[in-house]
């Protein structure tokens, strides 16, 4: 009965590979996968525009934006003002409501300066993503500083994804590559405040790098 149902199951896949193989020479075609790419670069671009002019302040954001804001001499209540002050300047009043009220602990987090002092050492472990948000101050706001970093991050997940799927002759997915990263609230995480971009594109890279020293295509 398992075998049954195992050959019957494999009948539809059978029938549709044909299809599949017709289709293939289609979909790896010039100006399709330039047009698709394209099409892909071009809904990437304006979510990235939506992500900057609309942007995404989650919890994270809070203590990011303390600690790339933070000065010698910065006590507790200097830092959660600044924390409160930029992300109430950027969120909309629900969400400045929600991230201030939504639970004890924010509430909590936004009454007293020394409990949210407190959870700062588990964001400033990030030593790098916070000295690249210090680091681009001079030119840019602290918020300002997390899109670029984002941006830039974005720019080479695309680049390394295109790369990948060029060396296997797929281009034509990459819509699909896109769709996923948006599934993923992609939107939101280039707007966001955290590490987890650049951390997603770095990785990506040196798997990338590691499959160019490795494989020959």
């Amino acid at each position: 009965t398992a075998n049954s149902e195992q050959v019957s199951a494999s009948v539809p896949a059978k029938r549709l590979l044909p299809l599949w193989n017709a289709l293939l020479p289609f979909l790896g075609g010039v100006w399709l996968t330039r047009a698709l790419t394209a099409l892909t670069g071009v809904i990437l671009i304006a979510v990235a525009v939506m992500a900057i002019l609309k942007p995404s302040v989650n919890w994270d954001a809070l203590p990011y934006l303390a600690l790339a804001q933070e000065h010698p001499g910065d006590d507790a209540a200097a830092l959660h003002a600044k924390a409160f002050d930029t992300v109430k300047s950027l969120a909309g009043a629900s969400e400045f409501a929600a991230l201030t009220g939504d639970n004890d602990y924010r509430i909590r987090q936004f009454e007293d300066p020394q409990a949210f002092n407190s959870m700062l050492p588990m964001y400033r472990v990030k030593a790098g993503y916070v000295a690249a948000l210090m680091g681009l101050q001079p030119w840019l706001t602290a918020h300002q500083a997390a899109q670029t970093i984002n941006l830039a991050a974005l720019a080479l997940l695309a680049l390394v994804c295109l790369w990948w799927l060029r060396q296997g002759g797929t281009l034509w997915a990459t819509p699909l590559v896109a769709w996923v990263f948006l599934a993923l609230q992609g939107r939101e995480i280039i707007g966001g405040v955290a590490p987890d971009l650049a951390a997603a594109a770095l990785t990506v890279a040196a798997l990338a790098a590691f499959t160019a020293r490795n494989t020959t295509f």
